[in-house]
């Protein structure tokens, strides 16, 4: 079975991202100096982000926001590991569909999550919010 053509999310997240990469407090901005400004960074973190904390739901009429073409091979196989955790081997690998069903409900969740951080937390800066939640989660998985 093949990938679907698009990856989607909800339209009220849609707008969300969209403000992630055009406002320029964000460090996923499209003018950003490291280049930072892609989608998919945004949609990558909110992935991980919403998995770490276990949330994900199913939504209706999505709105597609790239092709899944446009992945590169190491995020496709970032969203497998995602998948081999609550799928199992077998599905993760052969049920294409299912994986990316669940990387956009992750994604769709998880955009809340990364808006939060970068515009709703304090006053930090919001690369310093991002780089704790990194150290955090390093610093759990030491431990287990």
């Amino acid at each position: 079975m093949s990938m679907p053509r698009d990856f989607r999310v909800s339209e009220s997240k849609r707008k969300l991202l969209l403000e992630l990469v055009e406002s320029e407090i964000s460090p996923f901005w499209k003018g950003h100096v490291k280049g930072a400004a892609h989608q998919r960074n945004v949609i990558l973190h909110a992935i991980a982000l919403a998995f770490q904390k276990g949330v994900r739901k199913p939504f209706k009429n999505g709105k597609s926001i790239f092709q899944n073409v446009n992945w590169k091979e190491e995020e496709r196989h970032f969203l497998v590991s995602i998948a081999m955790v609550e799928l199992g081997l077998e599905d993760a690998l052969f049920n294409t569909v299912e994986v990316y069903k669940m990387a956009e409900q992750y994604a769709d969740t998880g955009i809340t999550i990364v808006y939060n951080m970068v515009f709703k937390e304090g006053h930090a800066e919001p690369i310093d919010t991002f780089e704790t939640a990194i150290a955090d989660t390093i610093e759990k998985y030491k431990k287990d």
